[in-house]
């Protein structure tokens, strides 16, 4: 085990920019802020002061309260190579609590940064119960370190990164807006028929429970689909590239480039935080990779589907004297992203045919359909972990 001095801060999931943060912010509570205001000067007295607290407060609190976030502070992060276990803030992590990560450079003035880590690399770890870890290191390798004992360095689970349009917080305004009328009338019939305080009570339930969920609902909906980063490739909208066709990586504004042979293969990221283009930069370089020499045995060619299925199962060797292929150069194409995924799904249905394998195997081939970005080799793998691989998931490989 060693220990090393970061800072570290435990936020809720947030990934917009600041100033998308700051604009939905405003936007959110601006009609909430008015109503109030409106119900103010017309009820009057004490009730008119306590309207006009609780909207501007209500704003203020969700624009410098919510969005920024708890404040940094240094702690000491111990890495424990042979438990798997990184303890932080008296917090011991395992990869089971871990459902995502990335690595992404620090971006952080110094002033604000504790004196200790002025400079350096930024592990987000984002937790099954909603949390989102940061921690803030100096050395690229305990960075590195605790990516893969979390199991996020992209060899057990996918990366999963959001896109944003510029534009569409203005249209939600406007979209969100058909939840107003509906506000209204709870807050009319509450001024009618309530006391003051009552129908103030009945007003702020509507405004602040509501309205941010349709705003947010509505946001969400009009957004691009997310990036996928698997150990094998990206994955968009717009296709799947492996990482062993992949020459080089660069951010040009909002957006990520990856050069090929073939040309440029662009990411639009949009109006999102500075360090999630990086953190995509930084993955796909650290798993690019070149090609893998294909294994001729497993290939599928123009085969039938049935054909190839019965084929996969006769190929493994029993013994050395065996013409078949030795379990452990199957096992090696099963693991490795750059080899096809007809090849590794050939690889698993081979070992599988041994029956003492299978329980391991199907625990095994579990965990890689949780690590790939190609949505035809992860169907694939999870009907191999239940016990059947389906013809037309392995016609489409």
């Amino acid at each position: 085990m060693r220990k090393v001095r970061a800072w570290f801060k435990s936020v809720r999931r947030r990934w917009l920019s600041w100033s998308a943060r700051m604009t939905t912010g405003a936007l959110m509570l601006l009609p909430g802020a008015a109503a109030l205001m409106a119900y103010a000067q017309s009820a009057g007295g004490v009730v008119a002061d306590v309207a006009a607290m609780v909207a501007v407060g209500s704003f203020l609190s969700l624009v410098f309260g919510t969005f920024l976030g708890s404040v940094r502070r240094e702690t000491e992060v111990a890495i424990d190579e042979e438990e798997g276990t990184v303890t932080v803030a008296g917090e011991t992590l395992r990869a089971a609590q871990v459902a995502s990560g990335f690595l992404t450079a620090m971006r952080h003035e110094a002033q604000s940064t504790p004196p200790s880590v002025r400079d350096g690399w930024e592990v987000r770890l984002r937790l099954s119960d909603g949390r989102e870890l940061r921690l803030g290191l100096e050395d690229r390798a305990d960075a590195l370190a605790v990516l893969r004992l979390m199991g996020v360095d992209g060899s057990r689970k996918r990366l999963v990164l959001p896109r944003r349009k510029s534009g569409t917080v203005v249209l939600t305004l406007f979209v969100s807006m058909i939840a107003l009328p509906f506000i209204a009338g709870i807050w009319a019939g509450a001024a009618v028929t309530l006391p003051p305080f009552a129908a103030l009570i009945s007003a702020l339930a509507p405004l602040v429970w509501l309205y941010p969920r349709v705003f947010w609902w509505t946001l969400m909906k009009l957004q691009p689909s997310d990036v996928v980063v698997g150990h094998d490739g990206t994955r968009t909208a717009e296709g799947f590239l492996p990482h062993h066709r992949v020459r080089g990586v660069d951010v040009q504004g909002d957006e990520v480039v990856l050069e090929t042979d073939a040309g440029e293969w662009r990411i639009p990221m949009g109006p999102v935080a500075p360090e999630l283009r990086v953190a995509l930069q930084e993955r796909i370089e650290a798993l690019m990779t070149e090609p893998a020499a294909p294994s001729a045995p497993l290939a599928r060619g123009d085969e039938d589907t049935a054909a190839w299925i019965a084929r996969m199962k006769k190929l493994l060797a029993t013994d050395y004297r065996d013409a078949g292929v030795p379990a452990h150069k199957l096992r090696e194409v099963l693991e490795d992203g750059r080899a096809t995924a007809a090849e590794r799904v050939g690889a698993a249905v081979a070992l599988m045919a041994k029956e003492e394998e299978r329980p391991r195997l199907r625990v095994r081939v579990a965990e890689l359909a949780e690590s790939v970005a190609d949505e035809d080799l992860e169907r694939a793998f999870e009907e191999l972990a239940k016990g059947e691989l389906k013809k037309k998931t392995a016609e489409a490989l």
